[in-house]
């Protein structure tokens, strides 16, 4: 893609190239415009601006870490574990524990099993073999209405397509995994309705018009982070986040980091599922490395950098 827009570029041809991966930016573009919240920031040479400061711009505040530090750490109480997971073809044998209040970082390269074992703890696909315990109890998790009974939400890579209903508004994606608590008498009550909707609009801080916005209309960002208010309105313990800051801006990845953040600051359990290597080292207690649908390597402290994911990994 690259080669075709300098081919282009080298024949005359003007590109107006919209991103948020800076890296794009710098490689590609002699001019950049920073846009938030539907309004023109700032426009200069590239050259004009650092990288600190084009953020800066984009978010409208100055983030002096891109990860934030957390100041709690994970306990010893064994949350999650899974023995012997198991799909043909794609994962063989899979075992970890998830502990309360961590994060679990996964990494791996694209197409080594990272998403389908998540999908195969969470009932979602189907599996040959498998154990899954929760907080010691063995469990059957064969769909996801089990897995969400049993405490574990999972936060797919595809928003658009298994996370939310594009089309229906933003009041109904955020209560519908949770619909027991906006029930009256067996009916949906448009009070409770209303109130949990607005309630996680301003916990999330989501951008909207208004709660009947259809939530195709909305940037990636907020789509992202009704998606995660979903799973916050039910009972969920156990929260899988699979690829959950792709194709999202710097500040609403930020803002995801926070509210990771603070899950595990409650007690609650992260799985992090990423293909971004700084992400996974910034944000994990311990990372997992999946090579060909098999755990390779898992990772603690001064153990978790790219290098050593990478040679784990390949």
């Amino acid at each position: 893609m690259f080669s075709v827009v300098r081919e282009l570029k080298s024949q005359g041809v003007s590109v107006i190239y919209i991103s948020h991966k800076l890296e794009e930016i710098d490689q590609l573009c002699q001019w950049v415009t920073v846009l938030r919240d539907g309004q023109i920031i700032d426009s200069k040479e590239i050259g004009l601006f650092t990288r600190d400061e084009m953020i800066t711009k984009m978010i409208g505040r100055e983030i002096t870490n891109k990860f934030p530090k957390r100041d709690t750490r994970p306990g010893t109480r064994e949350v999650l574990k899974v023995e012997g997971l198991s799909r043909k073809g794609y994962i063989n044998q899979v075992g970890f524990s998830l502990y309360e209040g961590e994060v679990l970082g996964v990494a791996g390269l694209v197409g080594a099993g990272r998403t389908e074992i998540a999908r195969a703890i969470c009932g979602i696909d189907y599996r040959d073999a498998g154990t899954v315990w929760v907080d010691g109890r063995k469990v059957t998790v064969n769909s996801p209405e089990e897995a969400l009974k049993n405490g574990l939400a999972y936060l797919s890579e595809d928003r658009k397509q298994e996370g939310l209903v594009v089309k229906s508004s933003v009041k109904w994606n955020l209560t519908m995994a949770g619909m027991k608590r906006i029930l009256s008498g067996g009916m949906i009550s448009g009070t409770k309705e209303t109130a949990v909707s607005n309630k996680m609009v301003e916990a999330m801080r989501i951008k909207t018009p208004g709660l009947d916005q259809q939530v195709v209309k909305l940037s990636g960002g907020n789509q992202q982070k009704i998606v995660i208010g979903k799973w916050l309105n039910t009972d969920a313990r156990i929260f899988i986040f699979d690829e959950p800051t792709r194709g999202i801006d710097v500040g609403a990845k930020y803002e995801i980091y926070l509210l990771i953040n603070e899950l595990v600051k409650d007690g609650k359990s992260v799985i992090l599922i990423s293909s971004e290597m700084p992400e996974v080292v910034g944000m994990s207690d311990r990372v997992l490395v999946v090579k060909e649908g098999r755990i390779s390597g898992t990772l603690v402290g001064q153990e978790i950098n790219a290098k050593g994911i990478l040679e784990k990994a390949i």
